[in-house]
């Protein structure tokens, strides 16, 4: 059996991660100048150690390595659309040109669609290291990987050297740390598979399982977000860098990079509007699929915010202020925030039914929803420059307490809550206070709660971060009430 010893320097680790493990790995090469390796590194990472330290570069470039393509900032090829893959390829190869280097394969890690076998035919790299994980039933034979025609050699890259393939290739990921023990333990079975495959053939054939990397809801809405502006990207001049380096795995996998990213995203949309719109006056309004659920939502922006509005479910999944770069609802599990919550005198949910847009509109830096219900309920939602209004006209429905419930992106053990004139108060805990006008803070950002009619506020800090607000009233019916959040 032949071992190939594959290192992947992931773009998470960041520029200092990156010198360090590519050093390492130099040093290794120094020590053993025969050493066979295959090396995974980001265009980014290549790109940053060619510029910072040139001896380093070329003494990797010039060492028996294998390189391995995938995206300039390490993403899940698998889950982008198709032009962003060429994009994120394209960026990379410009990278390796630079630095000298070939790409002989490409890496797709842990996420599998079958169209990624055209994508490495066509960019003439037939070689797709992918995680064993993929393929558990080749205990890490490679084998070819065919959709519709066309062919690539499948390498499924594992943690450890099977001894179930004596007469075949196992691609065994290291790190760079421990490169240098592991050539040691394996000396003279040591391989890259281009040089395997010169005398030998592949095992059976490969049949990935189609997969993505887990996604916690953070990471899911920013997935969804960043879908809306790869879509929206008509021009990419001034924004292209940064919307490929939030492609990254840290963003979009896991937990996600949590409100920061979100920040840089909100950041990343300005530039490209930038390059779409004049002025700030504007408004942009289209339906697309945003939770891939086969029914479209509303997708709307603003130069001052974004907004997606489900009108079927009656909820709300983002509202982002682009000059605070504040993601302003809470990142929990769907589905964001309700326009209207019911709750019966004994505390029990009323359900609202199915919601229809009824009519849009548009103004200058203003759109306006009209949802209407089953029941003949009427929901306005008015997103103006980056303050939105919930406008509800409720049918005789007996007597409820209702209202729009919101999570807030804010950090609950600082949030301070007053009453327009009175004193603050801590809202770190559940508290309760009636009145026409409202501020919620924690410091970093503020929202001002506003309506025409007194209105019963509750507040209360979810589990993790953020703030859940329910301003409410005791109705019966037939009446309208109306509330704006305006962030601050």
């Amino acid at each position: 059996m032949h071992i190939a010893p594959v290192v992947i320097v992931p773009h998470t680790s960041g520029p200092g991660g990156w010198m360090a493990a590519l050093d390492e790995l130099a040093r290794v090469l120094d020590a053993h100048p025969y050493l066979p390796v295959t090396l995974r590194a980001p265009g980014a990472a290549i790109e940053h150690v060619w510029r910072s330290d040139p001896s380093l570069g070329a003494r990797l470039a010039a060492g028996p390595v294998a390189w391995l393509a995938g995206g300039w900032s390490d993403p899940v090829l698998a889950d982008l659309p198709l032009p962003d893959r060429d994009l994120q390829l394209t960026r990379e190869q410009a990278a390796m040109s630079t630095a000298g280097i070939v790409a002989s394969g490409l890496w797709v890690g842990d996420g599998w669609e079958p169209a990624l076998v055209s994508l490495a035919v066509e960019s003439d790299l037939p070689l797709l290291f992918m995680d064993i994980a993929l393929v558990p039933s080749s205990h890490g034979r490679p084998g070819a990987v065919e959709r519709a025609g066309q062919v690539a050699m499948g390498i499924p890259v594992g943690t450890s050297a099977s001894e179930t393939s004596p007469d075949g290739l196992v691609p065994v990921r290291v790190e760079p740390a421990d490169l240098e023990e592991f050539a040691s333990r394996y000396r003279g079975r040591l391989s890259t598979v281009v040089e395997h495959f010169v005398d030998h053939h592949p095992g059976p054939r490969l049949a990935p399982v189609v997969s993505s990397p887990r996604r916690g809801p953070a990471a899911e809405t920013f997935y969804r977000k960043l879908l809306l502006l790869t879509a929206n990207r008509a021009d990419r001049k001034g924004s292209l860098e940064e919307v490929l380096a939030l492609q990254s795995r840290e963003f979009v996998t896991g937990d996600g990079g949590g409100i920061g990213a979100h920040a840089r995203l909100i950041a990343a949309r300005q530039r490209v509007e930038r390059n779409r719109y004049r002025g700030d006056s504007w408004v942009a309004t289209e339906e697309v699929d945003w939770d891939a659920d086969g029914i479209d939502e509303i997708h709307t922006e603003t130069a001052a915010a974004s907004l997606v509005l489900d009108p079927v479910s009656g909820h709300i999944e983002v509202w982002d202020d682009k000059a605070r770069a504040w993601s302003i609802l809470a990142l929990q599990s769907p589905p964001g925030a309700a326009i209207c919550r019911r709750l019966g005198p004994d505390g029990a949910e009323r359900t609202q039914g199915m919601l229809r847009l009824d009519r849009r509109t548009e103004g200058r830096s203003e759109a306006q929803f009209r949802l209407v219900g089953d029941d003949g309920g009427v929901y306005q939602v008015t997103l103006r420059d980056d303050k939105l209004t919930i406008e509800m006209t409720l049918p005789p429905i007996g007597v409820v307490r209702v209202g729009p419930e919101v999570p807030v992106s804010m950090d609950a053990k600082r949030a301070r809550l007053r009453v327009d004139g009175g004193a603050w108060s801590n809202a770190s805990q559940p508290l309760a206070v009636s009145g026409h006008r409202f501020r919620l803070t924690d410091g970093d950002h503020s929202l001002v709660i506003s309506a025409p009619r007194p209105t019963d506020l509750f507040v209360e800090p979810l589990t993790g971060y953020g703030v859940q607000i329910w301003p409410h009233w005791a109705t019966d019916g037939d009446t309208s009430y109306a509330v704006t959040l305006a962030p601050t």
